[in-house]
This record gives C-alpha cells, structure tokens and sequence, in this order.
C-alpha cells in the first residue's frame, strides 16, 4: 500500500512542476536524468565522470560545497554586477535566490549522493571555487 502512494505521489509531484523544469536522458555510463528548477540550467561538474565511484564522490564533495557555500552567492553576483555595470539591486535579488537553490540543491546532491543517476543542476554550476 506505500509503494503505490509513493508511486501516485511521485507522479504528481512531477506533473505539478514547474514549467521551466527540464530532464535531460542519458544513456551508458553517464547520468540518467538531469532535473533543472532554473532558467539557466547547466549539468552539475561530476557528470562528466565515468565510473560509479568517481561519479558517488564528486557529487558527495560538490553537495558539500554548494551546501557550505551556498551563501556567498548573496555577495558575489552583487560585485560580478557592480563590474558589469548592470543593475546592483536586482543582482541582490539573484543572488539571494541562487544561495537558497544552491544551499537546497546541495543537500539533494548529499542526500542523494549514492544514487549516480540522477542529477539536480544549480544556478550557474553551482558554487564556483
């Protein structure tokens, strides 16, 4: 009886997404399924990676990262703003949003680490250090 509310939720969950939500399919050695929540949707580094255990490690280390320094996005797009002379207000307002959805995407990727085949691509890439 879980497995099939699980199954109905899952379902449901995925017709109610946004419209913007894209997955990209893979096939071989690669990832299964890429998920994007974002307008500038960009695979995550370790898919790139062959082999189950690079591809586990990478996405375990670049969770952490988004999950540590998620944050920092609220002060660098700002100052990536300020140099291009683009408005510095609305950079706050892109900055606050990517913190959330790389701090939130950073645990799906810790959470999710064992599962190779599917991806949750972030604003930008992610965390860029």
């Amino acid at each position: 009886m879980y497995k099939i509310i699980a199954v109905i939720t899952l379902v449901a969950g995925l017709y109610a997404a946004p419209q913007s939500a894209e997955a990209v399919l893979y096939k071989g050695d690669t990832v299964a399924a890429t998920f994007s929540l974002t307008e500038d949707y960009t695979n995550s580094d370790w898919t790139h990676e062959f082999g189950y255990v690079n591809r586990a490690m990478l996405k375990a280390g670049f969770g952490l990262k988004n999950t540590l320094l998620g944050w920092t996005d609220i002060f660098t797009e700002p100052n990536a703003a300020a140099r291009d002379d683009r408005s510095v207000v609305s950079a706050q307002l892109k900055g606050f949003t990517d913190t959330v959805l790389n701090t939130v995407g950073g645990l799906a990727h810790l959470i999710t680490f064992p599962i190779t085949s599917v991806d949750v691509a972030l604003p930008e890439g992610g965390v860029k250090f």
